[in-house]
């Protein structure tokens, strides 16, 4: 399992001609997404545990309605786009005399999300450690040069995480279904940019929630 992430992270595209002709395994592929929302429901976890156990908040909101609302629904977020892209893909492949199976596509497209499940670890240590830094001790005093900074870092990682995992995607589509790179890419545009649309406004939603609910 190591070698094969280790394989999919440096050589993506021998990885995926190798994979694309093995027998198909959707548990690894699942494995990925299924850590990268457990990654992504302790993180959303912590604040909320955080912040009920020190403010008055939940006089009106119960613990459950605001996990509910709140972490359940972010971590459905990788569902819904592990769902599009591979279902928009497969019929949009098979649209074009695409080879791959839906099963071989959405093993494919889930290895695809790697990046994403880094991405997701990745912002839960580096919060862990902010947590600890403004409430282990005494914090700084509030900087809003330092937040931008920070925010605009943040936005950087995120778009480098997108379009690597967009890349991942063209290639898990161009091996699944015997295409050539540039037809694979021109498949993942519709997909990609409904998964885009869907979950940027459903997380704006959300945090606005968030920020209602705990008065930010």
């Amino acid at each position: 399992m190591l070698a094969n992430l280790i394989e999919l992270v440096v050589h993506p595209d021998a990885f995926f001609e190798r994979i694309s002709k093995e027998e198909i395994n959707l548990i690894p592929p699942l494995l990925i997404v299924g850590t990268g929302i457990l990654l992504l429901i302790i993180g959303k976890t912590i604040p909320v545990v955080w912040i009920s156990l020190n403010s008055s908040f939940l006089q009106n909101h119960s613990f459950a309605e605001i996990f509910g609302s709140l972490i359940l629904c972010h971590a459905l977020s990788p569902i819904v786009v592990l769902g599009i892209i591979s279902l928009g893909t497969f019929v949009i492949s098979r649209g074009l005399n695409g080879k791959g199976s839906l099963t071989a596509n959405i093993q494919n497209i889930g290895y695809g999300m790697i990046p994403w499940t880094f991405y997701i670890l990745g912002s839960l240590v580096f919060s862990s450690i902010i947590f600890l830094v403004f409430h282990a001790w005494p914090g700084p005093p509030n900087s809003p040069e330092a937040a931008m900074v920070l925010f605009w870092i943040a936005a950087l990682i995120g778009l480098v995480v997108f379009f690597w995992e967009w890349y991942l995607w063209i290639l898990a589509v161009r091996h699944t279904h015997a295409f050539t790179i540039r037809k694979a890419a021109a498949v993942t545009i519709v997909p990609v940019a409904m998964g885009i649309w869907l979950t940027i406004p459903v997380q704006a939603w959300l945090d606005t929630i968030w920020m209602v609910i705990f008065g930010i």
